[in-house]
């Protein structure tokens, strides 16, 4: 993303950040009755956005599309990892806590995760 970044400015760095983490914690987040976690397909909206943003400030094609195999497989390989967390979480409850989990499940994850991904906007991580 380095790459994309210098292109870019304050503002765009951040419409672009907010676009990648709008495509992450896009789609929905299920709990399944046994407690296994679910993280449904990506909405294609969300991740043309950050494709047309890639192809806006990368230097070359050929680094557009190297850019967007990476964080977008890097976005699947989050879901995916997230999945599991929450999954072995679920296989720990029982019957009556997964039922109650359920329903906090999908908007307390989003709410959580959402939040979270300011830490990476600060300019202590931010080597540009």
């Amino acid at each position: 993303m380095r790459t994309v970044f210098n292109k870019q400015n304050a503002k765009e760095r951040s419409a672009f950040l907010g676009e990648v983490n709008d495509a992450l914690l896009s789609g929905e987040a299920k709990l399944g009755d046994d407690g296994v976690a679910a993280f449904g397909k990506m909405d294609d909206a969300a991740i043309q956005k950050v494709r047309d943003k890639i192809k806006q400030f990368a230097p070359n094609p050929e680094k557009a599309a190297e850019l967007e195999k990476s964080i977008i497989g890097g976005l699947s390989i989050m879901r995916s990892k997230w999945s599991e967390l929450f999954s072995k979480l679920g296989g720990s409850l029982d019957a009556a806590d997964i039922q109650t989990f359920k329903q906090l499940f999908g908007g307390k994850f989003k709410n959580y995760l959402g939040s979270t991904y300011d830490i990476f906007k600060t300019k202590v991580f931010y080597h540009g």
